[in-house]
């Protein structure tokens, strides 16, 4: 199950916690606000335990006219269309409004992660700015409503949490005592969210997307370890070469297209109104495949500009990947049925594929020529495959000319075909820092690893 904007703490993956008791402020008066904020005590302290596991994603619970409490969830099929927590606040506001006009429910907690820090201040945290505490919108049928905060402090290996605010420190530590029962479904209602999708003239399924991005595939050109420390500053001078350089590729409307060739290897800018939109790699190859197209994934977040193609190649076996052209062949991709393919790859993790690895683990034997691809473990919605091939051959490659970023270009046969040698056989470029293995590429030899597939349609 995905859950609506989930994003983790930066740099802190513990799920460690602690109670700061000395930090509630010392409240003898009965609170009129717990009356309502006792009734989701269980929510509170879940909501906690969630953040204490990385899990930052807005809750809710409502309370039925029998003083039941129902817990309330925002959810998708997949990873690839997600609202923001300020969208979900706002649908869940609304709902509940009606519940309560209608009489249908008595009163309501929502709870989200904010920058609240000992003011006002229940702005939503998000990406951008670290949160500070909790903040629980309340609200009843009698025409109460609040918003209380229970801060919070991240130190060393766990985090302290409390005071929270309008209660007293006895009425705060009936929350933290409160015991969660384990296996227990804590959200009964679920709102399921599913993408936008239609059908154009040509049979073609069109998907909305907003959660798409090229971020690894600059992970697989220039290795992934060493892309989270490298300076954005490098990239930058080259898209910037890259607008002024040479005159745009293409240009549709207000949409140009800009490219820097480094032989096999290129950059490629996208930008609309002179104003940058996506810069991502390609790898040139001559390789063609027919494929018939049956859904698109538009990245609404980048103006329909970018897509990943979902089709079938040869008429054979499916692929899913990365176009590289949309931004100017976006007309054709939605007009056509069939169209033929450059499509190539690049690799996130290569290792050797051994005679041991023959044998599964229910003692079926697969051929030494054994190949393979199946949408990958992570990311799959995006073009990523798991891989067992051949390689055909190889070819030194070095990203942007430069021999800190080395590494090869393989040619690698993913199925066997009697008849068609090539069948699907594909350029892939690897980095070595994403290599598993020392030893030495030999044409012939077994590979295994992931792969990003991309493709373009062949002029």
């Amino acid at each position: 199950m995905g859950i609506f904007d989930f994003f983790k703490r930066k740099g802190d993956t513990s799920s460690n916690q602690h109670f700061d008791k000395h930090s509630v402020k010392k409240n003898t008066e009965t609170s009129i606000v717990y009356t309502v904020a006792s009734k989701y005590n269980e929510y509170t302290k879940l909501f906690v335990n969630m953040m204490a596991n990385g899990n930052y994603a807005p809750i809710a619970a409502y309370e039925k006219p029998t003083g039941e409490i129902i817990g309330y969830l925002y959810s998708t099929e997949d990873m690839s269309y997600t609202l923001s927590v300020d969208e979900v606040i706002t649908a869940m506001k609304k709902e509940f409004a009606e519940r309560l006009n209608a009489e249908t429910i008595k009163s309501y907690a929502i709870y989200y992660h904010s920058l609240f820090n000992n003011d006002d201040n229940h702005t939503i945290a998000d990406d951008h700015n670290e949160p500070k505490a909790i903040s629980i919108i309340l609200k009843n049928t009698e025409g109460f409503e609040t918003i209380v905060a229970v801060s919070y402090r991240f130190e060393n290996e766990g985090f302290s949490v409390g005071p929270m605010t309008q209660v007293s420190a006895k009425e705060f530590q009936e929350v933290l005592q409160v015991e969660l029962i384990e296996g227990k479904d804590y959200f009964q209602e679920r709102i399921i969210s599913k993408p936008k999708t239609v059908e154009n003239e040509h049979g073609i399924i069109i998907k909305t997307v907003n959660n798409g991005h090229v971020g690894d595939f600059w992970s697989g050109i220039f290795g992934f370890e060493y892309f989270q420390t490298m300076s954005p500053d490098f990239l930058y001078q080259y898209m910037a070469l890259a607008q002024t350089k040479n005159p745009p590729i293409q240009k549709v409307d207000t949409v140009e297209v800009y490219q820097l060739d480094f032989d096999r290897l290129a950059l490629r800018v996208i930008c609309e109104e002179q104003r940058l939109v996506s810069a991502f790699p390609r790898i040139e190859t001559h390789t063609k495949i027919d494929v018939a197209l049956k859904q698109i994934d538009e990245w609404e977040h980048v103006q329909n500009l970018e897509a990943i193609v979902h089709g079938g190649g040869r008429d054979t076996f499916a692929i899913r990947f990365y176009a590289t052209d949309y931004a100017f062949n976006r007309e054709k991709y939605l007009s056509n049925t069939k169209v033929n393919m450059k499509l190539s790859g690049i690799i996130y993790v290569l290792d050797k594929h051994t005679e041991d690895s023959n044998t599964l683990e229910d003692g079926t034997t697969l051929s030494p020529d054994f190949c393979m691809y199946m949408p990958g473990q992570e990311w799959s919605e995006f073009g990523c495959f798991d891989f067992i091939g051949k390689l055909e051959s190889i070819e030194e490659a070095n990203a942007f000319d430069n021999e800190a970023h080395s590494g090869y270009m393989l040619k690698i046969k993913l199925i066997n075909n009697e008849e068609i040698a090539d069948f699907f056989t594909i350029d892939m470029f690897v980095n070595k820092k994403n290599m598993r293995f020392t030893d030495d590429l030999e044409v012939g030899m077994k590979l295994t690893g992931m792969f990003q597939l991309l493709g373009e349609i062949a002029d």
